[in-house]
């Protein structure tokens, strides 16, 4: 890859008024609404978003990205903790950050 002055960087956040201590409070049908919106984010809106742009290179530094891929994807895996300490992990939650490790080696 190569750098040059054509080049330019686009920083976009979904930003969600209730802070991640609030939402454990909220009822559950709100919980769920956040959920669906957020995979709808994810999953939908920044995939057409990064091809209507022609973006080259995609970072997502949260361990998470989607699934269709319209760039080359670079993904931030923080910590191992799931792979080194697996009995402090719920399964399923093991599974998911197994996918986007699996993933982000594609």
């Amino acid at each position: 890859m190569e750098i040059s002055l054509d080049n330019s960087t686009l920083i976009f956040l979904l930003d969600f008024p209730l802070h991640r201590k609030q939402k454990g409070r909220l009822p559950l049908i709100l919980r769920l609404l956040y959920a669906v919106f957020r995979m709808i984010w994810e999953q939908i809106c920044v995939p057409i978003y990064l091809w209507t742009e022609g973006v080259d290179v995609f970072h997502s530094p949260a361990f998470v990205c989607h699934i269709l891929k319209t760039s080359r994807i670079a993904i931030t895996i923080h910590d191992m903790a799931s792979f080194l300490f697996p009995e402090k992990f719920l399964s399923l939650y093991r599974w998911y950050l197994r996918l986007w490790f699996l993933y982000a080696r594609a």
